[in-house]
Order: structure tokens, then C-alpha cells, then sequence
């Protein structure tokens, strides 16, 4: 009731500018009840009007006047005539703090790979020092028993040389070669 007793017109109990969301009711013949700063390019929106008047709620995203904004739309009926209920949220916030979100999750992701691709090359060249290590003492030791073999080789293959160029020579008179 108004406080004197008589019951508020049919109209909003929602909504507002500084809300971001706005009711509209419209009648049977079309005409719409509510605010003027809820009528704007767009309002009302048909296609919702139209499944209400079937008997269906309606939801709809869409664009009115550039902003993105949900619209609900459902059937009330009174005696014989069927009003419309029009619920339109205003999204251009949700919109913005997705779009934030979805920038902080890209950005976050890169600087997750880079960092990971740093850490594991500090890691990694860490992991491989014993590696290199080993394989550098691996090549001293070839190296070191390289040389410490040559001066035996060349000893052992000097003497058979003389043994092949004295075939008929005895075993004694070869004693030191052999």
C-alpha cells in the first residue's frame, strides 16, 4: 500500500539507473508501464513480448543502445488480460571483469610457460655438470692410457718387425727380441 490505504499501481519494484537494472511491465495493447529512464532504444524487446504472450519465459543476451544486457521476459496474467514482465540487467560490468579475467589468465599463463622454460634451463644445466664432468675425466683416461700404451706398442711391434725379418734365426740368437 501507498501508507494511505490504497494498494501502488502496477509498475516497478525494482530497477533504476544506478542499479543496472530495469523492469518494464507491458499491457495487452502494448503500451509500456514504468520510469522514463527505463525506456530506451530497443525496449520493448518483441521477440521476449511475443514468447510471453505464448505463455513462455523468455531469456535473451543481447545488445540495447550498445550496452550487452540480459533480458527476461514472463507472462502475468490478470483475469482475462496477459501482462508482460520485462527484466533487463545491464552485463557491461560482467562483460569488463571478464574481459580482465580473461587477460590476467592469458598473461598469467605466458608468464607461467616463461618461467617454467627459465627454471628448466637453470635446473637443467645444473643436472648436467656431473654429466660433463664424467665425461670430461672419461676423455683424460683415454687420453693418459693412450700415451701410457703407445711406448709398449711401439716396443712389442719393433721386436716382431725383427722377428720377420730374421725367419731362419733361432730362438737363442733372437733371445732378447723374443
Amino acid at each position: 500500500s501507498q501508507g494511505d490505504g490504497r494498494p501502488f499501481p502496477i509498475g516497478f519494484a525494482l530497477g533504476g539507473s544506478t542499479s543496472g537494472t530495469y523492469a518494464v511491465v507491458i499491457r495487452p495493447d502494448g503500451s509500456i508501464i514504468g520510469p522514463p529512464e527505463a525506456v530506451f532504444p530497443g525496449l520493448p524487446v518483441s521477440e521476449g513480448v511475443t514468447a510471453a504472450h505464448a505463455g513462455v519465459a523468455d531469456y535473451r543476451e543481447l545488445r540495447l543502445a550498445e550496452l550487452p544486457v540480459r533480458v527476461l521476459s514472463t507472462p502475468v496474467t490478470r483475469g482475462a488480460e496477459t501482462y508482460v514482465v520485462q527484466v533487463i540487467g545491464d552485463r557491461s560490468s560482467d562483460v569488463r571483469t571478464l574481459d580482465t579475467l580473461l587477460l590476467v589468465l592469458v598473461a598469467g599463463g605466458l608468464l607461467a610457460v616463461v618461467l617454467t622454460q627459465v627454471g628448466g634451463a637453470v635446473y637443467a644445466e645444473r643436472a648436467l655438470v656431473p654429466i660433463r664432468e664424467s665425461l670430461r675425466r672419461q676423455r683424460e683416461f683415454a687420453a693418459d692410457a693412450s700415451h701410457e700404451l703407445r711406448t709398449p706398442l711401439t716396443v712389442v711391434r719393433g721386436n716382431l718387425e725383427q722377428l720377420g725379418r730374421n725367419p731362419g734365426a733361432t730362438v737363442a740368437s733372437l733371445g732378447e727380441a723374443v
